[in-house]
């Protein structure tokens, strides 16, 4: 190995392949490719990753990494609408990858953290609360605000604001007796 040459490693090829899928979108995204860029053979990959599948739970597991929220005292309003917008702050520097994260088959903590961290919410909230319809519900508003203003829809327009109102009103409809904090 070169002296130069960074230690491959499966942090490295994952910071790698979300480079790739930044710049140049979720089509460019192969083993092969990914390879090219490390200056590797697409075998030396495959000690890190399981192919292209694996590449893709790395990628969500990686770009949801960034929506983990910390823990705090919060209401299950609160928590909901923080995770929401967590969410959204990850897709949005993201944007790429967004269509894959939905292709993701992992079951690691980072992937199921934002989903797990609705889901206590809504017991906190009582029985009537469908961690599931709420999980749905924030994360494809979450994913499709960052697609739409990734897209250049609406340029100019406050879609951080746009997105936190429209958070606000999903959750205090779907939340039983949900109230944002006075």
């Amino acid at each position: 190995m070169e002296a130069d040459r960074p230690t491959l490693t499966r942090r490295r090829v994952l910071a790698e392949a979300l480079v790739l899928v930044d710049t140049e979108g979720t089509s460019a995204l192969g083993v092969r490719r990914l390879a090219a860029r490390l200056g590797v053979t697409p075998m030396a990959l495959y000690n890190h990753v399981g192919g292209r599948q694996d590449l893709v739970d790395g990628l969500a597991e990686t770009v949801l990494a960034k929506a983990r929220l910390s823990p705090a005292d919060r209401s299950p309003y609160e928590t909901i609408v923080a995770q929401a917008d967590a969410l959204y702050r990850a897709y949005r520097a993201h944007p790429n990858v967004v269509p894959l994260i939905r292709l993701a088959c992992g079951r690691g903590d980072e992937i199921a953290h934002p989903f797990l961290a609705v889901e206590q919410a809504c017991r906190a909230a009582g029985p009537t609360a469908d961690p599931v319809a709420i999980w749905i519900s924030v994360n494809a508003l979450a994913a499709g605000f960052a697609e739409y203003e990734a897209a250049g829809h609406a340029v100019g327009h406050d879609f951080e604001t746009s997105f936190r109102s429209s958070v606000e009103t999903l959750v205090r409809g779907l939340l039983p007796a949900a109230r944002a904090p006075s």
